[in-house]
């Protein structure tokens, strides 16, 4: 047995303690990380996990309201009777740590800028390794801290001292910007005291919530082959080429999603190509080929991006033009359906067919079974004709991608 195996699936004639001794631990430390209560309760394909690595770690995300990682944040997490401190890194994650059963309680605390300590929250650890994410009410702001002025030697602002606003009322939303981001600039009171400004059009993407981490069931999957009448296994290789295997969601729990900005362009009758080519043109991204990029900028305007966060910054941009087209323009989750396709697949709105992907991964097989049907690809599903599957769900470029031989070839792993 391999010394670096993290599980075991339990065979006829197994007992706790030679599974032990067989993977070098002890039956107690086993009876600790599966949550037994007795040695005699294992039963065969039980899945048994051999060390804490495999199923007792636990961390942090800290997000800002928008979704940005919030790096820098001094952190402290306590469990089994151990405090470790430390600090988040750029992903604004905190370093992986373990428990010791999956029924231990972890508390998460942040550091204050007085230096007191806040709990943000208790988990419990649970079976398996979690990643607890913790998403701020604020926004984060980079600035830069300076001492008051006629202040004496170790003494503090008042806090309860307010300021004029630098704005007599909210300044009214601009879209003359090419790039995102809030501007922060150091300013002065007029008695000489330090301010910062920021500025920014930035919305806050106000459809990312209600987040419940529903999975798809195998029941689920049973219901959408009988409503669609054709093999469970053509529908998972589906999802399988257009998530790449992956859930559906990001690290931040966002809906995994595809900007097209031809689509934006379309559905705002091109208004915004001139001023915002990066994301409104009439032809969409290019796949990325060396020999074409130029720059950096070449490469953020003009190609698709991979990265969940690059995606979401062109939705933000075009959400505050547009939501309703921005939406339009996204393909979301697992199934990667179009939010133009909406009303065509059963939703109201393109914000009902965002929430129902936002919610969980039930959302996403609810839009794909209502894509089915609109595109009438149940009889090419049935009689696995690869070409109409392909061309009717990926459009006339599927040739060029091999969508057909992708699907195909899921569908046969799969079958095996």
């Amino acid at each position: 047995m391999n010394g670096q195996t993290n599980f075991y699936t339990v065979k006829k004639g197994d007992a706790l303690w030679k599974i032990a001794k067989e993977n070098g631990t002890s039956v107690e430390s086993l009876k600790k990380i599966n949550g037994l209560k007795t040695v005699n309760k294992i039963a065969v394909g039980q899945r048994i996990a051999l060390r804490p690595e495999a199923v007792c770690g636990v961390e942090a995300l800290f997000l800002d309201r928008d979704r940005n990682p919030i790096k820098d944040l001094l952190y402290r997490i306590e469990r089994c009777g151990k405090i470790s401190n430390g600090t988040t890194g750029e992903s604004g994650k905190t370093k992986s740590l373990l428990t010791e059963t999956p029924d231990d309680l972890v508390k998460i605390w942040v550091k204050r800028l007085d230096g007191s300590w806040k709990l943000v929250t208790t988990v419990v650890s649970g079976f398996g390794n979690k990643l607890v994410t913790l998403i701020s009410g604020h926004m984060m702001v980079q600035a830069t801290t300076e001492k008051h002025p006629n202040l004496a030697p170790n003494t503090k602002p008042n806090p309860r001292e307010r300021q004029k606003p630098l704005h007599d009322k909210p300044p009214v939303p601009t879209t003359d910007k090419k790039e995102l981001g809030l501007k922060v600039t150091p300013v002065k009171t007029l008695n000489g005291k330090p301010l910062t400004k920021v500025e920014g059009d930035i919305p806050g993407l106000d459809f990312l919530g209600g987040y419940t981490g529903e999975k798809i069931t195998d029941a689920d999957y049973e219901a959408a082959a009988k409503e669609l009448g054709c093999e469970i296994e053509i529908i998972k290789a589906i999802e399988k080429v257009e998530s790449g295997g992956r859930t559906g969601f990001d690290v931040k729990n966002r809906p995994v999603i595809l900007y097209e900005r031809h689509v934006f362009s379309r559905n705002t009758k091109r208004k915004y190509d001139d001023i915002y080519p990066d994301i409104s043109a009439k032809k969409g991204y290019k796949l990325k080929k060396k020999s074409d990029i130029v720059s950096a900028a070449d490469l953020a305007m003009e190609y698709y991006a991979a990265s969940s966060d690059v995606n979401y910054r062109r939705l933000a941009k075009a959400y505050q033009l547009d939501k309703g087209a921005a939406l339009k323009a996204c393909s979301w989750g697992r199934f990667q359906v179009l939010g133009e396709n909406f009303k065509d697949i059963g939703f109201d709105s393109p914000r009902a067919m965002v929430d129902a992907h936002v919610r969980g991964a039930k959302g996403h097989l609810q839009a794909f079974i209502g894509f089915i049907k609109s595109k009438r690809l149940q009889k090419a599903m049935k009689e696995k004709d690869w070409v109409a599957i392909a061309k009717g769900y990926n459009g006339k470029g599927y040739a060029k991608f091999k969508y057909d031989e992708r699907i195909k070839n899921a569908y046969l792993l799969l079958k095996k």
